[in-house]
């Protein structure tokens, strides 16, 4: 979903989410569990974002719209999509379903293996030139034993497990020919099963849910999925900059995430829980704080107001602590602390990441993200406004209610901050801020013009914008 536009297929929206994602390295993305639209595709093709394909999540009737029986509908689906999409240069991969392999009451009774090699049969009368493939449940491997793949993993031209990447090293051992993909992998596991793949084997990996969404709560007061890497409202959260650190390795990264709290829970019998962090120095009087320094650099040094913390090496030889280095009980004091990230043998830095403890909330500063927007009636701008101290400083803190008005020929289609437990409608004129910072989204008319908007809070300084659609 596109958050605050919720299904609508905004090609602006989607294309804002390929940029974020391409900034910090993704390169492929599993669509899920549906045919996207073809302008996501368009998309990919422009960006260079390479496509694992889907078309249906399970071969039942009510995952396939709930009208006909699925193997009605299936000789109709599987030509359209991919006479659809197969010249899309960005599609490398189908799947043809999402864990189904478990179910019973799969047509045919033999565990999917019919009706895979019957749309595979289908499929290749439009498209030779591209891998079929479909993800599997974590837990369904042999009837008979789990030391052995599920049936229909074994018929596919990619083996993809959700979430079981460590049964590659076995499976390829009996079953040479095989080559594998993890089509899900989880945010809790995020390291090792990136590091412990075998490239020779193993073609790549998409973490599930990058992007917080509505829909699969793991309980109310959540709305939906809150594992991903990004909020709901595209703000990357610290964890995202570890991620950063391997899919971009010629660049140096250093990222600082204090621990705010460790949070655990399971989602098809797979541990997804992840540690709740931050990345402000606005803390308790007193207090000491535990914090990871995400870097891909061999050496970082900690400092606090000024006084080094000491210096750590960067583990490479193991995948559970590689790339993001743990610092127990820091003192905190107001100010700030500071990650610097060193080559070996180098004492010049090559990167660093300073935070620094923010005052009071003084005054709104907004930030668009379309510089050309255009006069189509369904191009958007997201402005993102945050609290800012009197020195420029983002207060993670403020939790104002913002108004937001618009003058010019525009309107407003969304607001939304990254609280994914908020009870706030995602239409209307205001939202509350929520680590100090909240976005409003706005479409324009088909008429061009001059748009200005107004970001205003009781006791803040307002903020004006001025735009223009052409």
């Amino acid at each position: 979903t596109l958050g605050a536009l919720g299904a609508a297929a905004y090609e602006r929206a989607m294309e804002e989410r390929i940029e974020l994602l391409k900034d910090f390295g993704f390169n492929h993305v599993r669509t899920s569990h549906n045919p996207y639209s073809s302008s996501f595709l368009d998309l990919c093709d422009r960006y260079g974002i390479l496509v694992v394909d889907e078309l249906y999540d399970k071969w039942l009737t009510q995952y396939a719209g709930g009208r006909k029986d699925w193997v009605e509908q299936w000789p109709h689906d599987v030509p359209e999509f991919i006479k659809r999409d197969r010249n899309h240069p960005s599609v490398i991969m189908w799947s043809l379903g999402n864990e189904l392999q478990t179910l019973w009451d799969i047509p045919y009774a033999d565990w999917g293996v019919t009706p895979y090699k019957m749309q595979r049969e289908l499929l290749h009368r439009y498209d030779k030139t591209r891998p079929v493939t479909v993800a599997m449940h974590p837990r369904g491997r042999n009837q008979s034993t789990d030391s052995l793949p599920a049936p229909l993993a074994l018929e596919t031209d990619i083996a993809a497990y959700n979430y079981r990447y460590m049964y590659f090293p076995g499976d390829s051992r009996r079953f040479p020919w095989m080559m594998f993909y993890q089509s899900e992998a989880n945010t809790s596991n995020m390291g090792p099963n990136y590091f412990d793949m075998d490239l020779d084997r193993v073609i790549g990996l998409a973490y599930w849910g990058m992007i917080d969404y509505l829909g699969e709560s793991h309980g109310w007061p959540a709305k939906g999925w809150n594992e991903g890497v990004f909020d709901i409202s595209l703000e990357p959260k610290p964890i995202a900059y570890f991620l950063r650190s391997f899919f971009k390795p010629d660049e140096p990264v250093v990222h600082i995430g204090i621990i705010d709290s460790d949070y655990n829970t399971v989602w098809n019998d797979v541990k997804v829980g992840s540690k709740r962090m931050s990345d402000h120095w606005n803390r308790l009087p007193g207090c000491k704080v535990s914090l990871y320094t995400y870097t891909n650099a061999d050496e970082v040094e900690l400092i606090v107001n000024g006084r080094s913390m000491g210096r750590r090496m960067n583990d490479r030889t193991d995948s559970k602590v590689r790339n993001r280095i743990l610092w127990d009980s820091i003192p905190y004091k107001p100010g700030y602390v500071e990650a610097v990230v060193y080559r070996s043998g180098d004492s010049k830095p090559v990167a660093r990441h300073r935070i620094e403890t923010a005052g009071e909330a003084k005054s709104l500063k907004a930030v668009p993200d379309n510089g050309d927007w255009k006069a189509d009636g369904s191009d958007l701008q997201h402005i993102r406004v945050e609290a800012v101290d009197s020195k420029g400083r983002r207060v993670h803190g403020a939790d104002a209610q913002v108004k937001f008005t618009v003058d010019g020929p525009a309107e407003i289609v969304g607001v939304i901050n990254g609280d994914i437990t908020s009870e706030e409608l995602t239409t209307g004129d205001t939202r509350r801020l929520y680590n100090g910072t909240a976005t409003v989204i706005l479409r324009s008319t088909f008429v061009p013009g001059k748009v200005t908007l107004t970001a205003a809070s009781p006791g803040l300084k307002p903020s004006k914008t001025l735009l223009t659609t052409k």
